[in-house]
């Protein structure tokens, strides 16, 4: 198997665990959703530890090292902070009938990421990109104008991940070793979680039953991003994005199975917004096959 095909086999399988997570939840009724972020986080970083003692002791070591470096904590915490709300997104809203507004969410996604890209660090949008950018914009004035607002779930994903990459660009750090790092240091705060609103003494203080739910969880918030990573690596990034819009479409179905409705109005911003990112996609394919000509050229 070549390594483009592992890559694509690898981001498949991730973004469809991800989209099982809003289904895998609902097990986990009458759980708060603050208590079952809390335990994926546990559970993530036990997990996690234990693949990286059997397959990445050096990642270990170097864990231990960025953490060693005081200067750096402030970017890792603000890090945590802004990853950990989205680990609290994935869980709570579909925990509470919002898996619809997670998609969108996850479909606007790219879209502001664009538009970031050329505010913070000046990049030229392509006419293709302009396009999806201008007909994400009129969905959204749309939705304004008719509904008075777009879901707040919704824009925490869109806007909250931007900031988040934006810091992980500064930082620089390997994937892995950011996610380890991550994980940990919202370790503290997911055993509160575990306590407060899940009225234990500690995050082990359930049946059998709840611990293998809650295991599971982590393992479903650990191994597709091991997935992703390695899909990050095989794959060019412009493959890899458009991959990318599979999860927010498989987690719009999830919701429908799950009876979740979407109104006139909001069919309206569905609507734009999928029609920019196949825009977005059809520019990124062109592109990649310009690059590919020019390679080919070159060589």
């Amino acid at each position: 198997m070549s390594a483009s095909t592992r890559g694509v086999a690898g981001a498949i399988t991730a973004f469809c665990l991800f989209a099982s997570l809003p289904v895998y939840v609902q097990l986990l009724q009458p759980f708060s959703g603050y208590a079952a972020t809390g335990q994926r986080i546990v559970w993530t970083v036990i997990l996690f530890s234990v693949f990286l003692l059997l397959f990445g002791r050096s990642d270990l070591r170097q864990i231990g090292g960025h953490l060693r470096r005081s200067q750096s904590w402030p970017g890792y915490l603000l890090g945590s902070a802004l990853v950990g709300v989205q680990f609290w997104a994935f869980i709570w809203g579909p925990m509470n009938g919002m898996t619809l507004d997670l998609s969108l969410g996850y479909f606007m996604l790219p879209l502001a990421m664009v538009v970031c890209g050329r505010l913070i660090y000046g990049e030229r949008l392509r006419p293709l990109q302009w396009l999806a950018v201008m007909l994400a914009l009129l969905g959204v004035l749309t939705s304004l104008l008719q509904s008075g607002g777009i879901s707040w779930l919704a824009l925490v994903v869109a806007l909250g991940y931007p900031p988040y990459f934006i810091l992980r660009r500064y930082q620089s750090l390997p994937a892995k070793q950011a996610f380890g790092i991550e994980n940990l240091l919202l370790l503290p705060v997911a055993i509160w979680a575990c306590i407060s609103f899940g009225g234990v003494a500690h995050p082990f203080a359930y049946p059998l039953s709840d611990m293998v739910l809650f295991a599971g969880l982590g393992l479903l918030g650990a191994i597709p991003m091991l997935l992703w990573m390695g899909a990050s690596r095989l794959l060019p990034l412009g493959l890899l994005g458009l991959l990318g819009y599979l999860e927010p479409t498989l987690v719009f179905f999830v919701g429908i199975l799950q009876g979740e409705h979407v109104s006139a109005d909001e069919l309206v911003l569905y609507g734009m917004i999928v029609t920019a990112l196949m825009v977005l996609g059809i520019d990124a394919v062109l592109t990649l096959l310009k690059r590919r000509r020019a390679g080919r050229l070159s060589s």
